[in-house]
């Protein structure tokens, strides 16, 4: 048997041991979803069957066995028929009687019963219907000697059936799963003790991602390799960092998320990590070591453009304007342009007014208003949408994740369907309130799937009017660079005026003509081989002054 399946205190006394002391072995192959088998005996008196035709090929089913055997003369027929339909691994019938031999489970044997049910439930892959049926059994009969016992091999094995993988842990199956906790299953949750196992544990730390510094009592729980520690970390650092506390951010990130990356070399959210301690860096006015970190993410990562806009920022902050205009320069390709970036614009603006290219300054504001118009229009027909509000163009995290949520969520609810038309037409006895157990629990998940939507929306909805805020944002900080601009022009204008350099450009009212005299009509209008004359002006001037020559 695989080691680490059972609990170290029932060494030499489990199940397994039982049945190797009183049967003869005999090789059975493995199951491909189980680490381990443990070999299978033949026994003369087995009643209706034989242990030949069970397959004992995990801890489970071996302990199921074994307390089945110990009891099942005093258990009903119904319910040793049941006992062996599990046991021969027939886990859609053994749901499909479920309802009907419930209540005819003596109370000693349904620890065993309730864990051969939830272990069928993650046979047939139905993770969200076991994700909850597992924290009620926290809640309620698990909490027993009995129930400890069951609960200790299914936390164990759950998480391996529902995903498929032999070596998968309660964290892997709820992120890679899409799991949904409404908020009855969080209060739920939150009222487990975390001592219980590596389960609970893992259930709270998903229930407390985005709930600011809610879990960072569970951080010291979660081992270095558990894959919700560095979310973890990452929202409690984000919500000490929210209220000013940057030293705490600092501390939590480095007890808890380096160890993390260090453990899981999960190359894929490093960058994730060290765009969030740059933008804490870059809070605190540490611009270079903020630097340093921007510039450690792969173009390869999602996060490669927000970086080098980031850095973009620093680099103008610092003065750096030779490293400044290369790093913009490589984010003027079409591929980036594609992309909603609309601070990058906004920083070349900036870039080229300090650098006195004031045609180029121009050539943004168009490029600008050609780019993001179109950003605009739909960003706000996807606000202004009265039926789905469409998926932004690149998602997040947490957008990815709500996608993830109803894709898992239709499917479950469309393979309860088909389990439940199934179970209309089986060839086995009639059980009273079968069809109705599939049929309730078809309804249940569907409430989660019509759940799941209404967070997918909310997500799409808080991205779309994130960008809305970007762009204003954006658009607000051009007009400051406009005005900059105009105001260095007029400068310029008010000084070639005074040498008589160019015509006037203000014009106080049409001017009449007097006998004799002769009259420009048109005098005070700006026109283009002037404007250029003033601008190249305005960009010597600026260059002076830039060189200390004033």
């Amino acid at each position: 048997m695989g080691a680490g399946l059972l609990p170290a205190a029932w060494a030499g006394s489990s199940g397994a041991d039982l049945l190797l002391k009183s049967f003869k072995p005999k090789a059975v192959s493995a199951d491909p979803a189980d680490s381990s088998s443990a070999p299978v005996q033949s026994q003369a008196d087995l009643g209706p069957g034989s242990v030949d035709q069970f397959k004992l090929n995990d801890p489970l089913a071996v302990q199921f066995f074994t307390a089945w055997n110990d009891q099942r003369s005093r258990l009903k027929p119904e319910v040793n028929r049941w006992a062996m339909l599990f046991l021969k691994g027939e886990h859609e019938q053994v749901l499909h009687l479920w309802d009907g031999i419930s209540d005819q489970v003596s109370a000693t044997f349904r620890p065993a019963a309730q864990s051969a049910r939830l272990a069928s439930l993650a046979r047939l892959g139905l993770v969200q219907s076991v994700v909850e049926e597992w924290v009620y059994s926290l809640s309620s009969w698990a909490q027993g000697p009995a129930g400890a016992q069951w609960s200790s091999i299914l936390e164990v094995l759950l998480p391996r059936w529902m995903t498929r993988n032999p070596a998968a842990t309660w964290d892997q199956a709820l992120l890679d799963r899409g799991v949904i906790l409404n908020p009855e299953m969080e209060n739920e949750i939150r009222a487990l003790d975390s001592k219980r196992g590596v389960s609970v544990v893992s259930l709270q730390a998903y229930a407390s991602l985005r709930k600011g510094e809610q879990g960072r009592k569970l951080l010291s729980l979660l081992s270095s390799d558990n894959r919700l520690k560095l979310p973890l970390a990452q929202t409690v650092s984000l919500a000490q960092a929210r209220r000013g506390d940057l030293g705490a951010a600092a501390m939590t990130l480095k007890e808890h998320a380096e160890p993390a990356l260090e453990k899981q070399k999960d190359f894929a959210r490093v960058s994730s990590y060290l765009l969030q301690i740059a933008r804490f860096l870059f809070q605190a006015g540490m611009w270079d070591e903020s630097e340093s970190y921007l510039r450690k993410i792969p173009n390869s990562a999602p996060e490669f453009l927000p970086s080098r806009e980031e850095l973009a920022w620093i680099l103008l902050r610092k003065g750096d304007v030779s490293q400044l205009r290369g790093e913009l320069a490589s984010l003027s390709t079409q591929a980036s342009l594609e992309q909603f970036q609309p601070e990058l614009p906004v920083v070349r603006a900036i870039s080229n007014l300090k650098l006195c290219s004031y045609g180029a300054v121009q050539e943004d504001f168009e490029s600008f208003a050609r780019d993001y118009g179109s950003w605009a229009r739909r960003i706000d027909a996807a606000l202004a949408s009265s039926g789905s509000i469409p998926a932004p163009a690149s998602m997040d995290a947490f957008s990815r994740l709500a996608d993830l949520r109803v894709k898992a969520l239709a499917t479950e609810v469309s393979k309860l369907g088909e389990l439940h038309a199934r179970s209309l037409k089986t060839p086995m006895p009639s059980v009273v309130g079968r069809q109705g157990h599939w049929k309730s629990l078809e309804s249940r998940m569907q409430k989660r799937l019509e759940l799941a939507r209404k967070l997918e929306q909310a997500e799409y909805l808080r991205q779309w009017k994130n960008q809305k805020i970007m762009l204003g944002e954006a658009i607000r900080k051009l007009r400051f660079v406009k005005i900059e601009l105009l105001h260095q022009i007029r400068i310029a204008e008010a000084d070639a005026r005074k040498g008589m350099d160019v015509v006037s450009t203000s014009q106080s009212g049409a001017v009449k003509a007097r006998e004799g005299e002769v009259v420009f009509p048109l005098d005070g209008v700006l026109w283009p081989d002037e404007f250029f004359r003033i601008q190249s002006q305005v960009e010597n001037r600026c260059l002076r002054a830039a060189g200390g020559d004033r």
